[in-house]
């Protein structure tokens, strides 16, 4: 009876064995069903709707790398233009230089009153250019000028100004 039991055991086990196999088998054959299953004819509608749909995405890239390239040229024009515009400006502005001149004072003149009467746009106010005045002068702002006395004040010319008035005595 053990020899029995034992045979039974081996087959049972042999059973269980190529069983298992089996089964393996049979998933291996069920997955590659599947994979073809995945792979099935579509009907003439589906594959429209997948034309279609490959056309929009392609269209859709297309579209975007224009607004893309739209708003780069936009960008760098404007980037270019004030760049180019800047460098326009600079030509055009004349060379201004800063000169000196003396002056002689009149019966009952201020500094004040001078600083008033030569003032030009590249001063940003009268103060700055009366402390520039006293500054160049050794003089302070409420010092009393003397008649006939000679001050120096700075002024401010272009090159071509300059040049001119420098060949007319």
């Amino acid at each position: 009876m053990s020899i029995a039991m034992t045979t039974k055991n081996i087959t049972m086990d042999t059973l269980k064995h190529n069983s298992q196999i089996a089964m393996i088998a049979i998933q291996n054959n069920t997955g590659n069903r599947q994979t073809s299953k995945s792979r099935a004819v579509y009907n003439a509608s589906e594959r429209k709707n997948i034309i279609r749909n490959k056309k929009r995405q392609v269209l859709k890239r297309k579209f975007d790398g224009i607004i893309f390239s739209v708003l780069l040229i936009c960008l760098l024009s404007i980037i270019l233009g004030n760049v180019s515009s800047k460098a326009m400006q600079e030509k055009t502005k004349p060379d201004v230089i800063k000169y000196f001149t003396s002056i002689q004072i009149k019966d009952g003149e201020s500094l004040w009153q001078i600083a008033s009467n030569n003032l030009n746009t590249e001063y940003y106010d009268l103060d700055a250019y009366m402390d520039e005045i006293a500054s160049i002068n050794n003089i302070s702002e409420d010092e009393t000028l003397l008649s006939g006395e000679f001050i120096i004040i700075p002024y401010f010319a272009s090159a071509n100004d300059v040049s001119v008035a420098s060949t007319n005595p």
